[in-house]
């Protein structure tokens, strides 16, 4: 008989949430993962099953349950009691979501993935070598050196360093499209720890930009595909306990910009500011998150200012430009926005800093709208792709006048 497979919790995102690995009988095994917080989305788990032969493998993972009130410190807000505790189990909706690969190969659904309560089992074929399974589509360290590098082959000339991280690795910026006085629209991602979506879309559509040059049209595009480079390189054993979203010190970044505590936030800030004073015309800024709630919601959106505060000219500018996008990717249902009343955030500070269109982009971990069909589908490894190739050409496409 062939000996059972070796299960291995890698820690940090080259793998994922530290756990505990229990043999429960040949080929089955139960994972206890450690979460940055109990039940949300922000928690991921990635583990390399090493097998001498191939065949079934059973993993059972205990999904951490939700909040509820006596989990809360004394003293909270009724509106931040329901903000933390009015979650789905994600557990309900990780059968859309898991996925696995082969040596390095391409992400591929896991189709035998069910759901009791907070128990989540998954049945995989594995095959002789390793496999990796994981509840999410990681984007991760290597893959950020390997953009960058094509970067460099292709267009060395649209690839900056902007600043250095608490840690001291480099942040990158990547600037596309042909004419220096365009339209310019700033694209950023993971600023949270775990919002692999994010960083896979603006990956998906720089390397789109640099196999088609033309297609970014009359635009300037200026991206950068990972903010928060210490939460993506140290990964989850630095993401503590209680924040609700968290990079890796217990700060979450999308509540700095306004006062440039983080020096990932000051990169960013001053790319931006040092372009304005170029001469660069900033007409819209998207930051790029994922967003959950229910199970029977995507949890995706554009968030906008509050109609009251915008007043009524960029309430219609920016609601225009949402519908546009809205209706020309496969993203969410048209007319699916969230009023976005915090303070700090990037995409205030970039409408008060440029005067252009600041959007958070909140992506569905589990579900994508499918426009043709009028109906959601569970979230696939190719969605992301399709995503930046539609997001491209609605830009190009955007009367900016």
């Amino acid at each position: 008989m062939d000996a059972d497979p070796e299960i291995v919790v890698e820690y940090g995102f080259d793998g994922g949430t530290p756990a505990r690995v229990e043999r429960l009988g040949p080929r089955r095994f139960r994972l206890e993962p450690h979460a940055c917080r109990p039940g949300p989305q922000w928690f991921h788990l990635c583990v390399q099953v090493r097998a001498d032969a191939a065949g079934p493998v059973t993993l059972e993972i205990d999904w951490p349950p939700g909040l509820c009130r006596e989990d809360l410190p004394p003293g909270l807000s009724e509106e931040e009691i329901h903000r933390r505790t009015d979650y789905d189990s994600f557990a309900r909706v990780l059968p859309a979501c898991c996925v696995c690969r082969h040596e390095n190969g391409a992400w591929e659904p896991v189709g035998g993935v069910s759901v009791d309560g907070d128990r989540v089992t998954a049945s995989l074929e594995v095959r002789k070598g390793v496999t990796e399974f994981a509840t999410q589509m990681p984007y991760r360290w290597a893959d950020l050196e390997a953009l960058l590098a094509q970067v460099r082959q292709v267009r060395p000339d649209a690839l900056r360093v902007i600043g250095a991280s608490q840690a001291g690795l480099p942040i990158h910026a990547v600037t596309l499209g042909r004419r220096a006085d365009a339209p310019t629209v700033h694209l950023q991602a993971y600023q949270h720890a775990t919002e692999f979506t994010g960083p896979h879309v603006a990956d998906a559509l720089i390397r789109h930009a640099l196999a088609h040059p033309d297609a970014p049209g009359e635009l300037k595009l200026q991206v950068v595909p990972v903010v928060d480079v210490d939460a993506l390189f140290y990964g989850m054993p630095l993401v503590l306990q209680d924040a609700v979203t968290t990079s890796v010190r217990r700060v979450n970044i999308n509540r700095c910009w306004d006062d440039r505590s983080w020096p990932e936030v000051a990169a960013v800030e001053d790319l931006i500011l040092e372009r304005r004073r170029e001469g660069a015309r900033f007409v819209a800024g998207l930051d790029f998150h994922n967003g959950w709630w229910k199970a029977q919601a995507s949890g995706a959106c554009y968030t906008v200012l509050d109609p009251e505060e915008a007043g009524p000219e960029l309430d219609a500018r920016q609601r225009r430009l949402v519908e546009h996008l809205l209706a020309s990717t496969d993203h969410e249902r048209p007319g699916t926005t969230w009023c976005h009343k915090v303070e700090g955030t990037f995409s205030r500070w970039f409408h008060r800093a440029t005067g252009g269109l600041g959007h958070t982009v909140e992506f569905s971990r589990h579900l994508w709208w499918n426009r043709a069909r009028q109906a959601y589908e569970p979230a696939r490894p190719h969605h992301p792709a399709a995503y930046a190739r539609d997001l491209l050409a609605a830009l190009r496409a955007y009367d900016w006048s």
